[in-house]
């Protein structure tokens, strides 16, 4: 991979990505100096017309390689702004656009450039730090198949997640991570959207808000996120939403508890035990082995597990199959569970 950047007065501002591989990770540092910003219209495939609009790249500027040294942190050198190109370097297409699909940015960024991810249709897991709180306009415009959020967060350090779920309307799942990338909590949120209704007669434009996606949006105190708001809600997305995403909704919640109350813990286990069917679908979509057998263990009745293991079977998912019928066997072995074959 190739980076073009600049030097700004606290750190690296990268100005664009080259290489053939769709996954990104920007390094926490290019040239033994930290990087914090990122440029407007970085992973657009627009930064071309942008550029001319402005009058070009500024300089000076440096191109950094990550393949032309064995030994990682790779090499920089300068580039003139006649060499500096928004679409090849060396033969290296531009990481954009379509050609995004997995990003993860570095610990220290303070900035994101305007429209930075403009039209990244195809970006589907995004990586961050809570430390990025500046986050340009429309930066995630045109990001429709996001669906995944990663976000570490350093102690003492204000979190971005309020500011980027207010640019995201569609389905999310977020990991909130310690410093070490070890999860510790993780959250899904709905979608919704908005349509503009004219009142003919009055002669205004009325805004109607569909689906409950933007309520959970509104959990957070200051900018701290507030698990007790977030599962408050659950009724609201129980009567609005599918029965496998609220099932996904629900194990999430029991498999990383954390900020979570009795009360909300058995509401959600009331749930996942009410639609065992649809919460086996939806541990088998995360392929997490350990959501998979906290649905095991959550069952209660023979028939439950029958439904699960029907799923399981249906899907052609051997490791869960055998959870489900090991956790039927020692709970119910004494009820002649024999009778019934079950094949991949």
């Amino acid at each position: 991979m190739k980076i073009l950047y600049s030097k700004t007065l606290d750190g690296i501002c990268i100005r664009r990505c080259f290489g053939l591989d769709g996954t990104v990770q920007i390094p926490d540092s290019l040239a033994g100096e930290p990087v914090t910003r990122l440029a407007a219209y970085l992973f657009s495939g627009s930064m071309a017309r942008a550029l001319r609009d402005r009058g070009g790249f500024e300089e000076p500027l440096f191109l950094w390689d990550s393949e032309e040294s064995p030994d990682f942190p790779g090499v920089s050198r300068p580039v003139s702004r006649e060499e500096a190109d928004t679409e090849r370097c060396d033969g290296l297409p531009a990481v954009c656009g379509a050609a995004l699909r997995e990003l993860c940015l570095p610990n220290g960024l303070k900035a994101v450039g305007a429209y930075a991810f403009y039209g990244c249709e195809d970006l589907k897991k995004l990586g961050c730090a809570s430390a990025t709180t500046d986050w340009g306009a429309g930066a995630f415009t045109g990001c429709t198949g996001l669906k995944r959020l990663s976000v570490r967060l350093l102690p003492g350090r204000k979190s971005c997640l309020k500011e980027i779920l207010s640019e995201l309307r569609q389905a999310l799942r977020v990991d909130l991570n310690d410093p070490a990338g070890e999860p510790t909590a993780r959250l899904v949120f709905p979608e919704f959207y908005e349509d503009a209704v004219e009142n003919t007669p009055a002669r205004i434009i009325m805004r109607e808000v569909h689906g409950c996606g933007h309520m959970y949006r509104y959990c957070f105190d200051g900018g701290e996120f507030d698990f007790w708001e977030y599962d408050r809600l659950f009724p609201y997305v129980r009567a609005q939403e599918p029965e496998e995403f609220v099932s996904k909704l629900a194990l999430c919640r029991l498999c990383f508890p954390a900020g979570l109350r009795p009360e909300a813990e058995e509401e959600y286990r009331a749930y996942i035990r009410e639609h065992p069917a649809a919460a086996a679908r939806a541990a088998m979509a995360e392929q997490d082995a350990a959501m998979t057998a906290r649905l095991a263990k959550e069952a209660r009745e023979r028939g439950q597990l029958l439904a699960m293991i029907g799923e399981a079977e249906q899907a052609g998912n051997a490791a869960a199959l055998a959870l489900f019928m090991d956790r039927l066997h020692r709970r119910f072995k004494n009820e002649g569970a024999a009778g019934r074959r079950f094949e991949l």
